[in-house]
């Protein structure tokens, strides 16, 4: 489950008949410039002069950097000095709640995004503001030593707090093989794309997981970040906290979705996925559900393609389910349990003889100009020139590698 999306990308697959739901956070039409969250060389280097698609609430706008985007910031809250500052400013906003200090990614008049320096996205109202200070210092996300100081005042001595080489995991006593489960799942997701000649880029920010001790802590916190939790959903990952959540007590039937929500923490943190352009559901969910077994690329969910085989028999020809999977997410709403598992059975096929065209079409999408391009045609007409392949084909070969395992 992907708690926080632009365009309802919710639900792990459990199984034929279940769905979780997802939950609008608030930032629908407001994408990031910084999804990718590579190094700030990296950053530089992918914008390029293309100029950064912004979208706020209210209006769109194409500012060409991080100093013009802050220029135009200060101007709509006030007269303001302005200084000279990194590509990376970082300014302080005070508001009525509480004073919050990131780097302006969307502002206008009437709504901001602050990214933080722990990778939390905050939303603001510029408007509302008291003050808004540009500080000396650029931009500098927080280490693994200040992400653990900062957790444990959040959670306190009920919680123990572990440190990896990629995480901080909050879990609790006596539980620390959770966190080397997270490093190892993170691991073998950067392994799979390397051995396939596609090595993922470090991310920018400390991964964070908590595992809370049982069913009703987890719904409790949950609660409390704003996020709704059906009876079906034992985890989440947050692209507005950039947190992956669950809880403790869970039997090993629960690991599939455990690996499913972590490999979305590691898509949107090496680059693979964008966590405020909205992406195709189709694609978070079909990679989230590769990742499902203990061995991607050479295991498969042992129900999915039984069920995906009995049901693309019963319903419309395949090669208007990929279409329609391709071109909306509307596949999600309508019949959710088959637009999970052909997700992930298209993903899996395209992993397997189109790695390197699958994933220049996923850099493709996290391109800001691509991105807000969201008609059906401009999706078909994506996937089918990156992926070097007609739907009607493809589907024909979903179709025969399903009769013929």
């Amino acid at each position: 489950m992907d708690a926080d999306t632009l365009h309802s990308q919710g639900g792990s697959w459990a199984g034929p008949g279940s769905h979780a739901e997802a939950v609008r956070i608030g930032f629908d039409s407001s994408p990031l410039e910084l999804a990718r969250f590579g190094s700030s060389a990296d950053l530089m280097e992918d914008s390029g002069e293309r100029g950064l698609a912004l979208q706020p609430a209210d209006q769109r706008r194409v500012w060409r950097s991080p100093t013009g985007r802050l220029l135009l910031a200060l101007s709509l809250i006030g007269p303001s000095p302005l200084k000279t500052f990194s590509a990376e400013p970082l300014v302080r906003v005070e508001m009525a709640e509480g004073s919050f200090v990131g780097l302006p990614l969307t502002w206008s008049a009437n709504y901001g995004l602050l990214l933080e320096p722990d990778g939390r996205i905050r939303e603001v109202e510029p408007a509302a503001a008291l003050q808004v200070e540009q500080l000396d210092q650029g931009f500098r996300p927080s280490s693994a030593v200040d992400v653990r100081a900062a957790l444990q005042r959040e959670f306190g001595d009920r919680h123990a707090i572990s440190t990896t080489p990629y995480y901080v995991v909050v879990h609790p006593h006596g539980r620390e093989q959770w966190a080397e489960e997270f490093d190892r799942l993170h691991r073998t997701f950067l392994r799979f794309f390397e051995t396939r000649g596609y090595p993922l880029r470090q991310g920018r920010f400390v991964m964070v997981a908590i595992v809370m001790p049982n069913r009703q802590s987890f719904e409790r916190y949950a609660h409390q970040e704003g996020i709704a939790i059906a009876p079906q959903v034992v985890g989440y990952y947050s692209k507005r906290t950039n947190r992956i959540v669950m809880y403790d007590d869970l039997g090993a039937a629960l690991m599939p979705t455990i690996r499913h929500e972590a490999a979305h923490q590691s898509a949107y943190n090496t680059g693979l996925h964008d966590r405020v352009y909205p992406m195709p559901t189709w694609v978070v969910e079909g990679l989230g559900g590769v990742f499902e077994v203990e061995a991607p690329g050479h295991q498969e969910p042992s129900d999915m393609r039984s069920y995906l085989r009995t049901t693309m028999r019963k319903t419309a020809q395949a090669k208007d389910l990929v279409a329609e999977l391709v071109e909306s997410d509307q596949l999600f709403a309508e019949e959710p349990a088959l637009a999970y598992s052909l997700s992930w059975r298209l993903t899996d096929h395209l992993l397997r003889t189109r790695s390197m065209h699958y994933v220049r079409y996923l850099q493709q999408l996290s391109d800001p100009g691509v991105a807000l391009q969201r008609s059906a045609v401009h999706r078909r007409a994506l996937f089918e020139t990156h992926l070097q392949v007609r739907i009607p084909e493809l589907a024909r070969e979903l179709e025969n590698g399903l009769a013929n395992p």
